[in-house]
């Protein structure tokens, strides 16, 4: 679906990295792969984790908040990649500790803003830096990853859930935008993940025995990146399973579960997880067809 294609993914920080996971699909089906990584300090964790490779990526050193950096990112590309790009991969979010720590009515505006940002004009950026070289292949796709939160109120997501609301929105407008230019747009909204991102949000825990004030939680299997990559691998090659702008669903970051926490009335047994309200967020496995869903434990009380 992508040998020979030129394909770029942003955000790169460890091996937990849902960028990580879509470099090594997006390798895997035969991509000439750039990875574009925030400052050099992530140098040796990539050159680490790519020892095995039979060919080395091609390395960009970018801080989207830098349009010099942006610049500079996507000159190299062309270069590497003779003047074409067919995908592009936006897997990246901040926001500063204090705004995630904070009450949501609480966050300073220069907080909201860094998140804001960092996490969704760097899309339109790295899209209209892209813009040339897809042009030049005669079209591509722009995969970017979300989360629950920019729909719902997720627990102590808090400015986070904000700037990925306006990553979505910023994803449609692109996705109507650059239809003239044969460029795909669309958003990947996985569940819970274990990334270093991800231990900035208070109460989350890798497999939580106690996850936001749950005292009857059970431990929990949180996805893995490796479990993104499909939907991802499906945008980046085209043949996304929903339509241009949409966001794809992957691996419980969609539709919601909710595990009771006291056995139905009239039966003895537990129920299995169902459609129903997010409460506390967790990722089950043992859905039909294998699956996993998002679920929610419903807390005592």
């Amino acid at each position: 679906m992508l040998a020979g294609k030129a394909c770029a993914v942003f955000g790169f920080a460890s091996t937990r990295s849902l960028a990580w996971g879509i470099a090594e699909a997006w390798s895997a089906a035969g991509a000439s792969l750039t990875i574009g990584i925030q400052s050099e300090r992530f140098r040796p964790a990539l050159q680490a984790a790519t020892a095995g490779w039979p060919a080395a990526p091609h390395t960009v050193v970018c801080d989207v908040a830098n349009d010099a950096d942006m610049e500079d990112a996507f000159g190299s590309i062309g270069a590497t990649h003779g003047g074409l790009l067919h995908a592009l991969a936006h897997s990246v979010a901040f926001a500063p500790s204090r705004a995630m720590r904070a009450p949501l009515l609480d966050t300073a505006r220069d907080d909201f803003l860094a998140a804001h940002s960092v996490s969704a004009y760097s899309l339109l950026a790295l899209s209209r830096g892209a813009l040339p070289l897809f042009r030049a292949a005669g079209g591509g796709s722009v995969v970017a990853l979300s989360y629950l939160g920019a729909t719902r109120a997720a627990r102590n997501y808090r400015v986070m859930g904000a700037a990925k609301a306006s990553l979505e929105a910023c994803a449609r407008g692109l996705a109507v935008e650059l239809a003239a230019h044969r460029v795909r747009v669309n958003v990947v909204s996985p569940g819970p993940v274990n990334t270093l991102a991800a231990r900035g949000i208070e109460g989350f825990t890798v497999r939580g025995a106690r996850v936001g004030g749950a005292t009857n939680a059970k431990v929990y299997k949180l996805i893995t990146p490796p479990h993104t990559p499909a939907l991802a691998g499906a945008a980046g090659g085209n043949r996304c399973p929903r339509p241009a702008g949409a966001r794809c669903d992957a691996a419980g970051g969609g539709r919601g579960g909710r595990v009771p926490s006291e056995r139905r009335r009239g039966g003895n047994h537990r129920a299995n997880p169902v459609r129903g309200r997010r409460l506390q967020l967790y990722c089950v496995t043992g859905a039909s067809r294998g699956q996993e869903l998002l679920c929610g434990r419903v807390p005592r009380g």
